[in-house]
Formats: structure tokens, sequence, C-alpha cells
């Protein structure tokens, strides 16, 4: 996957290869539906390409898309996923624990999901559903108090630094769109 995400980067540099970003999204997407949620191994891998397939997409270019319409659907597809993993994986999703008892691979799916909703608050909030923002916001609480947990070793192990670092730009991306000026429409319903 890396050696994808690496030749997308250089197609997105030279604006090259018409469709190639969004196709790969498309074909993610599909992908991790298949998969019937984000359980395996591979799903927090598909979660990581799309993260980077997101972050390279440039609405208005010939090589990606015409306009965000283009892949909503798949971006809300996506995010229809993660109240499910919640439900089924509640005690994997690292909340308020202490993370030195967590192993690097627990940290990390939770921080491959967290970078996701990242990116999605920041570019494309106007696709996230009320029933996603309760997630995202339920969540930051109690990985907040993951935090708090684990203060005696945030900085001295590097699974703990990660998740501090990963949380930490989610807490400061919601905070800057719920600020006075770009109040979410769906969380006054």
């Amino acid at each position: 996957y890396n050696i994808l995400v690496t030749f997308m980067e250089l197609i997105s540099k030279y604006n090259i290869g018409s469709g190639t970003i969004s196709y790969s999204i498309s074909l993610v997407a599909g992908k991790l539906l298949s998969l019937d949620g984000l359980k395996s191994g591979e799903s927090m891998t598909l979660m990581w390409v799309m993260t980077q397939c997101l972050d390279l997409m440039r609405t208005g270019n010939r090589l990606h898309v015409s306009g965000l319409s283009d892949m909503s659907g798949e971006i809300q597809s996506i995010l229809g996923l993660l109240p499910a993993w919640r439900e089924q994986t509640e005690d994997q999703l690292l909340y308020n624990v202490d993370l030195s008892e967590h192993s690097w691979s627990d940290i990390n799916k939770v921080c491959t999901v967290a970078n996701l909703l990242n990116l999605i608050v920041s570019r494309y909030s106007e696709l996230i559903s009320s029933e996603t923002w309760d997630l995202i916001t339920c969540s930051l609480v109690s990985w907040v108090g993951s935090l708090q947990e684990s203060k005696d070793v945030l900085t001295s192990r590097a699974g703990p630094l990660l998740f501090g670092i990963t949380i930490s730009r989610l807490v400061a991306t919601v905070g800057a769109l719920l600020g006075p000026k770009g109040h979410h429409p769906a969380l006054s319903v």
C-alpha cells in the first residue's frame, strides 16, 4: 500500500492520470464495505489508504474530482461503518484506559480511525451525520480520559505518544469547527 500511496502522491503533484485518486477511493470504500466492518487488520490498512487518498484529493483538477459530491457517497459509507465498529469492539477503542497496558497494534487501530476522522472533520464536515458527530464527540471525551490515565507514559513510549498526538490533533480540529464562527448544523438538532 505504501507504493500505491507514493505513486498517487506523484500523480497528484504532476496532475496526471485522470481519475486515479477518485477511482482508488471508490475501490477502497468498496473493499471496506465488503469486509463487513472494521474488525480485521486488512480493514485498518484500508482505512489508512483511504485517509491518504482523501488527503491527496483536490477538487477541480481533472485528475481528482469535479466536486465534493463526486466522493460524498464513498465518504458517507465509510462513516457509516463507524457506529457498528464502536458497538462491536468498544472494549478495543481505548476509552478511559491506561495506554501502557495496550499494544502498539491496539493503539494504531484507534489512531488510524482518528486520523481519518480528523481529515473528514477538517475537509468534509458537511457529510457528517448527527449520529457520527455523537460518536466523534463522545469518543473524544473518552480518549482524553485515556490521556489522563496514561499521563505518566505519554512521552516515554511510542504508542501512547502517537495516541496523544493523534487525539490532540482531532480535538483541535473539532474545537476549531465548533467555535463561534462555524457551528455545525448537525449538532443543533
